[in-house]
């Protein structure tokens, strides 16, 4: 096995990267599925922390997105939850199984969706 960097084993998936981009891989060496980013990390709680286009979100331990990359940095899930960095710079505590990001303010959203009154 050639890999241009590893991560470590925790909770039987270890995060490798060659050629093809960015894998999981099981304690037998199989992949368990693969993931389109720029950095992943390592399972914790039964999330890891993922980096794409300069942004960090989670996935779960099926391959899934729990949480889209919308933080500037992001850490290992610790007892439920994780320290996540918004891009105003200020941190909160999130718990990647409900996480929803907010809405975007409404002169950001399409004209099609906006509505006029009330």
């Amino acid at each position: 096995f050639a890999y241009t960097d590893i991560g470590d084993f925790f909770e039987g998936l270890c995060p490798v990267q060659n050629e093809s981009g960015w894998q999981y891989i099981s304690e037998n060496f199989e992949i368990e599925f693969s993931i389109d980013c720029d950095f992943a990390g390592d399972f914790s709680n039964g999330f890891a922390p993922f980096m794409k286009d300069e942004l960090w979100g989670y996935i779960d331990s099926a391959g899934n997105i729990a949480v889209p990359p919308v933080f500037s940095a992001a850490s290992r899930v610790s007892s439920g939850y994780a320290a996540a960095c918004l891009p105003d710079g200020k941190y909160e505590f999130i718990d990647p199984a409900t996480y929803v990001p907010p809405a975007p303010p409404i002169e950001e959203l399409p004209a099609e969706t906006q509505t006029r009154g009330c």
